[in-house]
């Protein structure tokens, strides 16, 4: 628990610490080898952890740990922009998940995992596996899939689709008071206004999604971020990452929008010490993962 603090607040020297005194306890426990191992991912390491994640799935004794390590994979194939890693995270995850839930569950939570495929640069091919999964899961629950479908919808710019599919889900949250969807509402409702070129809007909406996340991914305040750069606020931009990046330290993401950020304010410097550590991150990414051509334009832009 001291860990997880330490963590949050970017204090990630003092959170290895506690861990290793943890496991002087409990050696083999896989939830302390695991958070080890995150720490190195969080601090830029992410061949190092990728290599580690996947040395632990041969001594994984459960289904369930087998999940919590394919978790961790796809979280860091969407984040290093590895298309086909991520591809085969999400699959051997969805495998794992049917051992120890009901199909309904397994199937509802690979779609919401499913929106990340569209992140890596292959919203189409999200879509198709979103179609696939929904097909199997029973009315009225199948239109919690909406929620990935206008993900996918929307990196597609296929608007008034994504809305269709996003009011399904936001009516089938209402009926059943799935509370814990509204903040992926909003964000998804922000990504489509965004991709209607209304970024004043779906800054407001990723300001809500950000707020009300109970434990927010840094996928949300990234967004955030990014529209606030569109916006020309820069200040308010770095205000996020600032926030987010101190429990983040090599998130690609967030130096791309900082990079963005201090560009912005003429901070050519600072633009590029951020920039050069986003691209480090993607050195090993498709060639067309968006992010990291945005990177390159950008960087093309300042030298």
């Amino acid at each position: 628990d001291l860990a997880d603090f330490y963590s949050q607040i970017g204090r990630l020297d003092d959170a290895r610490r506690s861990l290793e005194q943890a496991q002087l306890l409990e050696p083999e426990e896989l939830d302390l080898i695991l958070r080890l191992i995150d720490l190195d991912a969080k601090e830029g390491h992410f061949d190092d952890a990728r290599v580690r994640y996947t040395a632990e799935l041969d001594g994984a004794k459960t289904p369930r740990d087998l999940a919590r390590i394919h978790s961790r994979l796809t979280n860091l194939a969407v984040m290093t922009g590895r298309g086909d890693d991520l591809i085969e995270a999400l699959g051997a995850f969805r495998a794992a998940t049917a051992q120890f839930q009901s199909p309904l569950q397994a199937d509802i939570a690979h779609t919401m995992m499913l929106p990340a495929v569209a992140e890596v640069g292959r919203p189409g091919e999200a879509l198709r596996l979103l179609e696939a999964v929904t097909a199997n899961i029973p009315q009225p629950y199948d239109t919690l899939s909406g929620l990935g479908r206008a993900w996918a919808l929307s990196r597609l710019g296929r608007t008034d689709e994504a809305r269709d599919a996003l009011q399904e889900a936001r009516a089938t949250v209402d009926t059943f008071k799935f509370e814990t969807f509204r903040p992926s509402l909003a964000l998804v409702e922000g990504l489509i206004a965004e991709a209607d070129g209304n970024i004043e809007a779906a800054a407001a909406l990723f300001e809500v999604a950000s707020e009300t996340a109970v434990q927010v991914d840094p996928m949300f305040p990234m967004f955030l971020a990014k529209a606030r750069n569109s916006l020309g606020n820069f200040d308010g931009a770095l205000e996020v990452i600032t926030e987010t990046i101190a429990s983040q330290p090599a998130h690609p993401l967030l130096h791309l929008e900082s990079a963005r950020a201090h560009h912005g304010k003429g901070d050519i410097a600072k633009a590029q010490e951020s920039l050069a550590t986003a691209l480090k991150g993607w050195e090993g990414a498709d060639e067309a993962f968006p992010p990291l051509i945005e990177a390159r334009a950008l960087d093309h832009a300042i030298k």
